[in-house]
């Protein structure tokens, strides 16, 4: 498989391979493949996309037709060929509902959303008492961590726990 760097202009559009795309039934997917394909029309180009949360029980794949792979896709049948999309999404369009998304959960575990997480988190966990009494009041609230799903050390630096 050799790798693909050419672009195709579908709709007016240059579309290269990376980009992303949104195809027929308002699937996302990333280009994988741009070119001919051996099962299409000569000369006709076809993109190779890889559709993320998506899958095509029907036409999917994993990049490879009878036997010619044409790009890999990480799941069975979340591959498909195309000719062309219904739009490519800008990688300013990305970013920006990407900072959205976090901002929106940063106003989750921040503030009040955030005591309420600590809280939760402080219930569900058994009580540290030694003396055996669930007097939950001497209990150290201690913040969860929304990224790796665990409690926050509370002695741990800010520079140590925003290494990822």
């Amino acid at each position: 498989m050799a790798a693909q760097s050419r672009s195709s202009i579908h709709n007016n559009v240059d579309i290269r391979v990376g980009d992303v795309v949104i195809i027929t039934g308002h699937r996302l997917g990333i280009v994988r493949y741009v070119g001919t394909v051996h099962f299409g029309e000569k000369n006709e180009q076809y993109l190779g996309v890889e559709l993320k949360g998506h899958r095509d029980e029907q036409y999917g794949c994993d990049g490879t037709v009878d036997g010619k792979e044409y790009f890999k896709s990480k799941h069975e049948k979340s591959g498909v060929f195309v000719k062309s999309v219904s739009r490519v999404v800008p990688p300013e369009e990305i970013l920006k509902k990407l900072a959205e998304l976090n901002e929106q959960l940063l106003l989750c575990t921040c503030g009040s959303g955030y005591n309420q997480i600590t809280a939760n988190v402080a219930k569900s966990e058994p009580s540290n008492n030694k003396n055996g009494d669930n007097d939950d009041s001497k209990q150290q609230d201690v913040p969860f961590d929304p990224y790796y799903g665990g409690q926050l050390n509370p002695d741990s630096s800010s520079e140590e726990s925003a290494e990822i």
